[in-house]
């Protein structure tokens, strides 16, 4: 073949390449929201386990280096082309949902069937790269820059392309690469360009309507399905970037007043659900005005900092639907600075719903930055008083162990760190989490905040933590400075008014714990207590039934806490349930087995008669 021909093999490999990397890592968005968003590295395995069939069936069947390879490049690539919409039809007909793995033992066989459908496009991808080049020879190395760039390219194209294709449409828009790849290898000239060429238009068509096509089947125990199946629920609009995808809903599952005392008689404003990537649920709450609609905030447990604190400089981390800002404008701060990534959020509260909210996010007491927290908090020279760090996520999710895979940056010891650095000096940091028994992920925030304080040169953390229940979440507020005798009384006083429990204070007595949401003991109280007190607390981490030790950014895994060592101590406390150790932690290594099973079957014994 002449240079002309060589230089279109280029182009189709190149084009190839990105088609092949730009499937793979809208994959990952796909996966965030059909299942969660952990389970990513199902893609990454998935393609590698793809290549090395590829290679295998290049072994085991010669004959595909005896055909002519123009022809055999065209022909897998319209075939990787067509395989990429079909294989995400396909998945979204197989049930797999790790959510029922405990009860539900044909999840196991539906996780390797998506192995095996979702490894074809990445066995096709390789058999034409791996023949190109085969049959490069001296021109190799301008071939491996075609697939480096072109690979360089697809995974760039993806964060141009959520926005205005939605995930169904990214996967489409690969298959059109593919094709367009495949009109380059057939050189453009003879009757099968025209037919490549008409699929090509075929997809072109299509790809505007792919989204209701090609739909992403989401998993029923997500919380944008269930907010769904609640009558006159409805969707309201659905928006994509390049690593979320944000639905608006109207529901009767949205209602969220974390820990809501039981003392308060009043009405709860109307709220719409901002849901991200399926699951993770935020409220925008009906503001029109009128103070007095907020009411309901002063009974909330994350109220608590602004007793303490008058006209308080305060930092909102992951704002979302902004019932912490709503909470911090009622009480009075002088100063507010709402951090959310999401850009998508932070456009729809100040666009479309910004009637609805009371246009919070765009109140001349409120700065609205769009940013990573962590990124912010480091380059930012301001001092708050109060900093608010989200609930981790929700009580469902909480309580299954469905997150447990999922890295969470935020609550780290060196996140701590970073935020408390930034409290002026009687700045109190003020985090709420879903109570858990048994405890785990509650009491995993004071582990954190004595490795934090610790850290910063505390030498007796118990001093700077107060910790109230509710029932249905613990608040821990974490001073920069010892809380003062004014602060204690003033929680005090506090939990009296809204029948919220102590958990912990500097000075507690162990009969004011346990008084008014109360458990047969006040196992809370009992366990911060001794992880405080102890004098050798890693001794005690690992005396305890779960992970319950502080995160850090080498492992962030915040709501990981089964221990391989505690297994079966593990699955009686959890009421003989296997549910949450199949979703947690344990997923991992049965799915590593299932993917040494099927290398095995479809990688070794084929080869093991030609070794």
């Amino acid at each position: 073949m002449g240079v002309r021909g060589w230089r279109l093999r280029y182009l189709g490999v190149f084009l190839l390449s990105a088609a092949t990397l730009m499937f793979q890592v809208s994959y990952t968005r796909v996966l965030s929201v059909a299942l969660w968003h952990h389970f990513v590295w199902m893609v990454v395995s998935i393609a590698l386990l793809g290549y090395a069939v590829s290679g295998v069936l290049l072994t085991v069947l010669p004959g595909l280096r005896e055909m002519d390879l123009d022809r055999a490049m065209t022909t897998l690539t319209v075939a990787f082309s067509v395989s990429i919409p079909l294989s995400h039809a396909a998945l979204n007909i197989v049930p797999f949902d790790p959510s029922r793995l405990s009860w539900d033992r044909l999840q196991l066989l539906y996780v390797a069937v998506y192995y095996v459908i979702f490894s074809i496009p990445f066995v096709l991808s390789g058999l034409v790269v791996t023949l190109a080049i085969e049959k490069s020879g001296e021109r190799v190395n301008r071939l491996y820059f075609s697939n480096l760039t072109g690979s360089a390219l697809g995974s760039f194209l993806v964060l141009f392309s959520f926005g205005s294709l939605t995930g169904s449409g990214v996967v489409v828009l690969s298959a059109i690469l593919a094709g367009v790849s495949a009109l380059a290898f057939t050189g453009l000239r003879n009757r099968t360009a025209r037919v490549v060429g008409c699929w090509v238009v075929v997809l072109l068509v299509l790809l505007p309507f792919s989204s209701s096509l090609l739909p992403i089947q989401i998993s029923p125990y997500k919380n944008l399905m269930a907010a769904l199946r609640y009558p006159g629920a409805r969707l309201i609009d659905t928006r994509w970037n390049a690593f979320s995808r944000v639905d608006i809903v109207e529901s009767g599952l949205v209602r969220h007043a974390p820990g809501l005392s039981l003392k308060y008689e009043g009405e709860i404003p109307r709220q719409i659900g901002i849901i991200v990537d399926g699951d993770d649920l935020k409220a925008i709450t009906e503001y029109d005005g009128d103070p007095s609609s907020l009411t309901f905030t002063e009974a909330l447990p994350a109220s608590l900092p602004y007793r303490l604190r008058v006209r308080p400089r305060v930092l909102v981390v992951n704002a979302g639907g902004g019932l912490d800002v709503l909470t911090a404008l009622h009480h009075g701060s002088a100063k507010i600075t709402a951090v959310e990534a999401n850009s998508i959020i932070v456009e729809s509260m100040r666009g479309d719903y910004a009637e609805f909210s009371g246009a919070v996010y765009l109140d001349e007491m409120v700065e609205v930055v769009v940013a990573e927290s962590r990124s912010f908090v480091r380059t930012s020279a301001d001092e708050y008083d109060i900093i608010v760090l989200p609930m981790v996520h929700g009580a469902s999710a909480s309580s299954t162990g469905i997150y447990a895979l999922s890295e969470n940056y935020l609550f780290t010891v060196e996140s701590f760190v970073e935020f408390m650095g930034r409290l002026s000096d009687d700045g109190v940091l003020c985090v709420t989490t879903w109570l858990l028994p048994p405890p785990r992920e509650d009491v995993r925030i004071t582990s954190l905040a004595i490795s934090a304080l610790e850290a910063m040169g505390v030498t007796d953390p118990s001093g700077h933590i107060a910790a109230i229940r509710s029932w249905g979440t613990i608040t821990n507020l974490i001073g920069r400075s010892p809380l003062s005798v004014e602060d204690t009384a003033e929680i005090r006083e506090f939990c009296k008014e809204m029948g919220f429990d102590i958990v912990h204070l500097p000075d507690v007595e162990p009969s004011e714990v346990n008084v008014y949401n109360v458990f047969p003991e006040p196992f809370y109280y009992n366990l911060i207590h001794e992880m405080l007190n102890a004098e050798d607390r890693e001794g005690f981490y690992e005396s305890y039934l779960y992970e319950i030790g502080p995160t850090t950014d080498e492992r962030p895994y915040f709501s990981n806490f089964y221990r391989w060592d505690r297994l079966l101590e593990t699955y009686e406390s959890l009421e003989r349930r296997w549910q949450p150790l199949v979703e947690g932690g344990f997923l991992v290594p049965l799915a590593l087995i299932q993917a040494l099973i099927l290398s095995l079957a479809i990688v070794v014994l084929p080869l093991w008669g030609r070794i």
